[in-house]
């Protein structure tokens, strides 16, 4: 089973990737969400292992903090996997086990609302019973205004637990799901390699050598144009993959490195007026081509080789667990609050 930190670093991954960073930032709210809700996805997870891990507090202020902190982080948690759905995929649908909604329920209850809890038309009072307090849980006393009362022992450890197995299922559910849709995107361009685009650079760049070294003098004008061509396919083949310039800073610099000793070349070889003063000088221009457009071969040989690679791994599935808590009457259980 995947970790919630593993789970985590792959969506990180996957947001900042800059082809997918266009998708999020459609709507420039949901790009700030989602680094928000991830970050509280692993805070939250930290605040929780520490109090499985740690030993319960003797003071009984901080007691009250660690039972209130818990619940809080608990709450938050699932607020922010919601959050980070609705910023990836607002229409993948995934089902909340009624175990997540119970600890939603109790945190209500216990922390949330507990003075006056409103469920429908029921109203109830609720309280931690402080001697019962430890690291375990505590016992929570419920009073309805119908004059009901009851007692129920709340194993905060218990649900902790249920709720990191669910999260993780749940994270793995979105990983599996982006990956899905990656390979599908990917396995359009699998037999189409960006590399062909730039395949006849290194000839095109000779044939201009040897024109500045006295050979024919058709061959550099078309070496020029040929370049240029090259460069619009490389171009071409990135757009087609929903990859723009202006996100790959690497490639757009190399890009628009290239424009100028392309132009000036080009009025170089068909005799016009121009910034290069002599054949030795067209040399070191050529020279400044090719170190540019090597760079967009590798460039391109790695974006290939990612394309190239069927991502068979999936996330392992957890199986979602259904558990009925008992919990006292007027505990809101809807899983879209957030109050």
């Amino acid at each position: 089973m995947q970790t919630v930190y593993e789970l985590c670093r792959f969506i990180r991954d996957y947001g900042q990737s800059p082809r997918h960073t266009i998708n999020i930032r459609t709507i420039p709210f949901r790009w700030h969400q989602l680094w928000a809700a991830m970050d509280v996805i692993e805070d939250t997870d930290l605040a929780i292992g520490n109090h499985l891990e740690a030993d319960f507090p003797s003071d009984m202020g901080e007691r009250y903090l660690r039972v209130y902190g818990v619940l809080q982080a608990l709450f938050l948690q699932q607020d922010a996997v919601r959050h980070v759905i609705e910023a990836l995929r607002p229409a993948m649908m995934v089902d909340f086990a009624d175990v997540l909604k119970d600890i939603r329920g109790v945190r209500n209850a216990s922390v949330g609302h507990p003075t006056e809890l409103r469920r429908g038309r029921t109203v109830s009072a609720h309280g931690i019973v402080q001697s019962s307090m430890n690291r375990r849980g505590f016992t929570l006393a419920s009073f309805s205004e119908t004059g009901a009362s009851s007692f129920h022992a709340i194993d905060l450890v218990d649900l902790a637990e249920k709720q990191k197995s669910e999260i993780v299922r749940i994270l793995s559910e979105v990983v599996d799901e982006l990956k899905r849709e990656d390979n599908e995107h990917k396995a359009k361009f699998r037999r189409e390699k960006i590399c062909d685009c730039l395949r006849g650079v290194g000839y095109a760049i000779e044939k201009i050598g040897e024109e500045l070294r006295g050979g024919p003098v058709c061959l550099g004008t078309w070496a020029v144009e040929d370049l240029n061509r090259s460069l619009r396919a490389f171009v071409s083949a990135l757009e087609k993959r929903e990859m723009e310039l202006r996100d790959y800073p690497s490639i757009q610099y190399h890009c628009s490195e290239l424009e100028y000793p392309l132009g000036e070349l080009a009025k170089f070889m068909r005799r016009e007026a121009c910034d290069i003063p002599s054949c030795l000088a067209a040399g070191v221009y050529a020279e400044s081509l090719r170190a540019h457009f090597d760079a967009l071969f590798d460039i391109a040989s790695e974006i290939d080789t990612d394309y190239s690679a069927q991502e068979d791994e999936t996330c392992e599935e957890t199986n979602a667990t259904t558990v009925q808590i008992v919990i006292p009457n007027g505990i809101s259980d809807d899983i879209p609050e957030s109050t």
